[in-house]
């Protein structure tokens, strides 16, 4: 009996033994497996986090240049775009600004962003034509004359004009950043005659910027243009190779013109544009997010300065005054006339760039008033 007993101990802590290795194994199983899982949660975190720092891009610094002096509205939207980068990607990405024509002249700091040795520059539209062909459409005289500041950035910068240009761009291997910007400032006329009709204008020799558009027009008027480098236009006018030129406001007064010039003709015949470009291998090979920051600064600074250029240039058409130019309105019947002269250059531009791109400006035009 005795022996029964024992046995049918025996057997029940063997049974018992083997339950509680089975139990231990099991725990040991779902250790392991609670293990592998945190480790592998923990190894999907840290790649969540690494292609998020990814996202966001290392820390780089983009280089800035531009022809205009210090204190100019380009210069000032340089340097609102840059403290903009800065503080929105808290100091990850640096923008270096170089003004003044510090890196060379227009075309070479134009033709440096193409190639890839600078990333961005600010110019006015007539340096950048030679680049871009497509902004021959901006060149077309009295466009937007009698138009406000608010119509004429509803045309430039929120249709399928501006859907198109982007793609212009493109093709010069430039990238349109933030739009873009004028105060609906114009240039206008100096002369040493009164001018007050087209006849007026009738073998005018008047320097102007050389390119095709240009001479068109003015040769269209029964004007005489003469292209002259801006380095030399005072003294040409000081010395009478030339009667007169055009220019905004801001140009005539610090470029000296009212020492040497009588008369301030408000003609409004062209829309003095200025805009911010990029290489475009280098924007595309930015991080989205960074790419969406940069656009969205370089939109923000560019109407600051806009709204700071407006006012300036109405205190630059003041001191010409107050330095004793006398100021001629030209008539709307004159300037409807002037227009209808200058179809041929529409025509001509048409024909150059296509009628997609050239009605898309025309149409926003007509809505825009």
């Amino acid at each position: 009996m005795k022996k029964l007993i024992s046995l049918t101990v025996a057997v029940a802590m063997t049974l018992s033994m083997a339950a509680c290795g089975s139990k231990t194994t099991e725990t040991t199983a779902e250790t392991t497996a609670a293990a592998t899982e945190t480790t592998a949660t923990e190894a999907a975190e840290t790649q969540a986090a690494s292609e998020t720092s990814e996202t966001a891009g290392d820390a780089y610094t983009l280089v800035l240049v531009h022809g205009n002096n210090i204190g100019t509205p380009n210069d000032n939207w340089a340097n609102y775009f840059k403290e903009a980068v800065e503080s929105k990607s808290n100091g990850r990405i640096t923008v270096e600004v170089y003004p003044a024509n510090q890196m060379g002249s227009e075309r070479e700091l134009t033709e440096g962003v193409q190639v890839g040795t600078y990333d961005i520059q600010v110019t006015g539209l007539i340096s950048s034509l030679s680049f871009i062909p497509a902004l021959a459409t901006l060149n077309m005289p009295f466009l937007f004359n009698g138009m406000s500041a608010e119509q004429i950035d509803q045309v430039l910068n929120q249709g399928d004009y501006y859907d198109l240009m982007q793609q212009e761009y493109a093709k010069s291997q430039f990238r349109l950043l933030g739009g873009f910007m004028q105060a609906a400032t114009f240039r206008n006329i100096t002369s040493n005659k009164e001018i007050h009709s087209v006849a007026d204008l009738s073998g005018f020799k008047i320097r102007i910027v050389e390119n095709a558009y240009s001479l068109a027009f003015w040769n269209g008027i029964g004007a005489s243009p003469t292209p002259v480098t801006w380095n030399e236009t005072y003294l040409a006018l000081q010395q009478g190779v030339v009667e007169g030129q055009e220019n905004p406001f801001d140009n005539i007064f610090l470029g000296n013109i009212q020492e040497v010039q009588k008369y301030l003709i408000i003609s409004e015949h062209l829309l003095n544009v200025n805009h911010m470009i990029m290489n475009q291998e280098k924007f595309s090979s930015l991080p989205e997010a960074d790419q969406a920051l940069i656009e969205e600064c370089a939109t923000e600074s560019r109407q600051k300065a806009a709204e700071e250029m407006g006012a300036m240039i109405e205190d630059y058409h003041q001191k010409l005054l107050d330095a004793g130019m006398t100021e001629i309105v030209l008539d709307d019947s004159v300037i409807a006339e002037l227009k209808e002269d200058a179809k041929p250059v529409y025509e001509m531009i048409q024909s150059e760039v296509g009628d997609d791109l050239y009605n898309a400006i025309i149409n926003a035009v007509d809505a825009a008033k």
